[in-house]
C-alpha cells in the first residue's frame, strides 16, 4: 500500500454501503443457541465404546441421574475417566456391566466403606484398571484442556510407584537445562458429563460449592460436553453476575434440567448426601443378586420423576435443609 493511497482510510460510517450488515443479518449472527435437551436425548449422544469423564468428587457433585439413564439405554464398553476420587457414579456403571476400563486413583464410599461392584468386578479380572493418582488425573486433564500432548511435573516428583506401572508417565529431558522431568500424557475423553447447581439455557453453568475437576474435564473433552443441573436460571442472571459462571456456555453442547440429579450423592450448596440410601445400596450390593434387585427397584424402568417419587419428597426436602 502506498502512502498516497487513501483507500485504506476508514469510511465515516465504517463499512462501505454494500458491506454493511442489515439489522436482520446482525440479529442472526448474534443469536444464541439454546442447548436444553431431555435426559434421554442427552444420553443418546454417547455411543457405546466412548471414553467418558464423569465429574464430581467422591459423593459430591456426581451426575447420578445421568448415570442411571446411561444404564437404562444400555450404553456399553465404556472407558471411564474419573476425578481423583470417585464413588457410586462409577460403582453403579461397573456393576451394571457398562464399563470395560477405568482410570482412577480411588473408587469408594469414603467413611461408609469400599465400592462393592468395583471390587467384585476388578477381582474377577473382567475390568481393566489404569492405576492412577491425583497428578495423573489432574495434570493429564490440564494438558488435554490446553491442547498440549503432555504436562511436565515439577522436579522431585519422579520415583513413586504409580509412575512405574502407569504407561502414561514418561521422562523427558529439558532442552534448556538438561534436567530430566517426569511427564504425564494428556487425557482427552470423548465426552465429559458434569453436574452443577445452576445453569442457563445456553450452557453457562454455576457450581454452588467446590468445582472439583469439572472444568478441566469439559475443556479436555474432544466431542461432547454435557451439563446436568438442579436449577435452571435465566440468561439475565448469568449476565448480571458473570463472575459466578464456573463453566462457560461456549464449551457446552447440551444442558439437562435434572432436579436432585446427584442423589443419593450431594449437590454442594443444595442438598446433602442420603446416607440412609447409600448404606442400603452398600448392603444390597454385597452380592450380585442384591445389586440386581437394587437396579430393578431404583434404576431400570424409572424416569427421574418416578425415582424422586420413590425416594419421597419429604426425604428430599430434609436433605435440602441439611445441604444449605
Amino acid at each position: 500500500m502506498f502512502r498516497g493511497d487513501e483507500s485504506w482510510r476508514p469510511r465515516p460510517e465504517g463499512l462501505a454501503p454494500k458491506e454493511r450488515l442489515s439489522e436482520e443479518s446482525m440479529s442472526v449472527r448474534t443469536e444464541r443457541k439454546q442447548k436444553l435437551l431431555s435426559l434421554e436425548e442427552a444420553v443418546s449422544l454417547i455411543p457405546s465404546g466412548s471414553a467418558v469423564a464423569l465429574g464430581g468428587l467422591g459423593l459430591y457433585g456426581a451426575p447420578m441421574g445421568f448415570v442411571r439413564e446411561m444404564i437404562r439405554q444400555r450404553i456399553r464398553d465404556l472407558s471411564l475417566i474419573l476425578s481423583p476420587g470417585a464413588s457410586m457414579q462409577a460403582d453403579l456403571l461397573i456393576g451394571a456391566g457398562c464399563v470395560r476400563e477405568v482410570q482412577c486413583s480411588y473408587i469408594g464410599f469414603e467413611d461408609l466403606g469400599l465400592a462393592p461392584n468395583f471390587r467384585r468386578v476388578a477381582e474377577s479380572g473382567k475390568l481393566r484398571i489404569v492405576d492412577s493418582d491425583e497428578a495423573h488425573v489432574v495434570f493429564g486433564l490440564r494438558a488435554g484442556a490446553a491442547g498440549a500432548p503432555f504436562f511436565p511435573l515439577a522436579e522431585g516428583m519422579a520415583g513413586f510407584d504409580v509412575a512405574r506401572v502407569n504407561p502414561n508417565y514418561f521422562p523427558i529431558q529439558d532442552p534448556r537445562t538438561g534436567k530430566t522431568h517426569l511427564c504425564v500424557a494428556a487425557i482427552n475423553p470423548d465426552v465429559a458429563v458434569i453436574h452443577v447447581g445452576q445453569c442457563d439455557h445456553y450452557g453457562n453453568a454455576r457450581h454452588l460449592g467446590s468445582r472439583f475437576t469439572d472444568l478441566l474435564m469439559a475443556k479436555a473433552a474432544k466431542k461432547k460436553r454435557i451439563v446436568t443441573c438442579d436449577e435452571m436460571i435465566d440468561l439475565s442472571a448469568t449476565q448480571k453476575e458473570p463472575h459466578l459462571t464456573s463453566v462457560p456456555g461456549y464449551i457446552v453442547d447440551a444442558v439437562v434440567h435434572l432436579p436432585y440429579g446427584c442423589h443419593p450423592a450431594s449437590s454442594p450448596g443444595l442438598y446433602e448426601r442420603d446416607e440412609q440410601h447409600l448404606r442400603s445400596y452398600l448392603k444390597r450390593s454385597a452380592s450380585e443378586e442384591g445389586f440386581r434387585q437394587y437396579l430393578e427397584e431404583f434404576v431400570l424402568g424409572l424416569s427421574p420423576a418416578q425415582y424422586a417419587e420413590k425416594i419421597g419428597q419429604e426425604r428430599l426436602r430434609l436433605l435440602s435443609q441439611r445441604g444449605t
